[in-house]
């Protein structure tokens, strides 16, 4: 399993790649216009700006809303619900550096 180490300051999150891919995937179908190609996002390293952070944060809190009002339109989804709050959660305090460490490669 590849894992994603999202951190900012001394905080920070693991998720599994999987779950980052299909965020990235649901963050564009509830609004998120990311501002360079999706692809982007899946390198080893990167850095999330605030403005990315917050925005796919932004769209993934309107597929949580959605999933409260119409479930029927939401559900099935393919990633934890929990774990995708946890990392929406994450997003929404701003900028992080991501990295997938060598020994995941």
């Amino acid at each position: 399993m590849n894992n994603l180490h999202l951190k900012r300051g001394n905080d920070g999150l693991i998720i599994d790649c999987k779950l980052w891919a299909d965020a990235l995937v649901l963050a564009e179908d509830y609004g998120w216009k990311p501002p360079i190609l999706r692809m982007n996002y899946l390198r080893n390293d990167f850095e999330l700006s605030d403005d990315e952070s917050k925005g796919i944060a932004g769209a993934l809190n309107k597929l949580f809303d959605r999933a409260i009002k119409e479930p029927l339109k939401v559900y099935p989804i393919r990633p934890n619900m929990g774990e995708l709050y946890e990392l929406k959660e994450f997003l929404s305090q701003g900028a992080a550096t991501a990295r997938v460490p060598a020994w995941h490669r």
